[in-house]
């Protein structure tokens, strides 16, 4: 459980003394695959950090639409409305695969955060990113069109790399660029005719500078 806390970026400055100490306070949780991590209106207070897995985070309506948020990678946490402002979630999350997660109560973060400020800056300046790319996503959901909100996606999976595994399912891509699968299917041909990517089941390489 260790790695959980090696793997965030907001505790990579700490030392090996304040990780050891932080350590004492963290519980695994394990999902099994297709299981709820979270619910929207449920209150959970606690830092949920993802140590090994796929975590799906979405937003559902009445009618089953999806409107997928995120893909949580090692190393990304849910729960932070829930621990800092008492607020209970507003997005469902479910685990794609198994997995396992890290988890610190709303008491014990708290009590770490008095004793460490500078660790309690970091994550203010974690989620106020977080938000800020939340922002670029809505406003990219209505001005840009499909086919450049589709690049930006797979680049962002890409995490920088000419050729990746796609971790989401392409139904969920298309939700999340708000396109329907078979308009989606249709963009990716696009690209593909266009020499910009090439497609291989679930492996998509990159044809021209990202």
């Amino acid at each position: 459980m260790h790695s959980c806390l090696v793997r965030v970026p907001i505790f990579q400055h700490l030392s090996s003394d304040d990780m050891e100490h932080i350590h004492q306070f963290i519980r695994p949780k394990r999902f099994a695959k297709g299981e709820f991590v979270q619910l929207a209106s449920h209150y959970n207070p606690e830092l949920l950090i993802l140590n090994r897995g796929n975590v799906k985070v979405y937003r559902g309506d009445e009618t089953g639409t999806e409107q997928v948020i995120r893909l949580l990678q090692p190393g990304d946490y849910l729960g932070e409305a829930a621990v800092f402002s008492a607020q209970a979630v507003q997005y469902d999350a479910v685990a794609l695969e198994d997995s396992t997660f890290c988890s610190l109560s709303k008491d014990y973060l708290h009590q770490i955060l008095r004793g460490n400020p500078e660790l309690a800056i970091k994550i203010l300046g974690d989620m106020s990113q977080r938000l800020q790319s939340a922002e670029t996503q809505l406003e990219s959901l209505g001005q840009k069109p499909a086919e450049q909100r589709l690049l930006n996606a797979l680049r962002a999976y890409a995490g920088g790399q000419t050729t990746f595994t796609l971790r989401i399912s392409k139904k969920d891509l298309a939700s999340q660029i708000g396109v329907r699968p078979e308009t989606l299917s249709r963009h990716l041909s696009r690209l593909q005719k266009n020499n910009l990517i090439h497609v291989d089941h679930k492996t998509i390489t990159f044809l021209s500078p990202k």
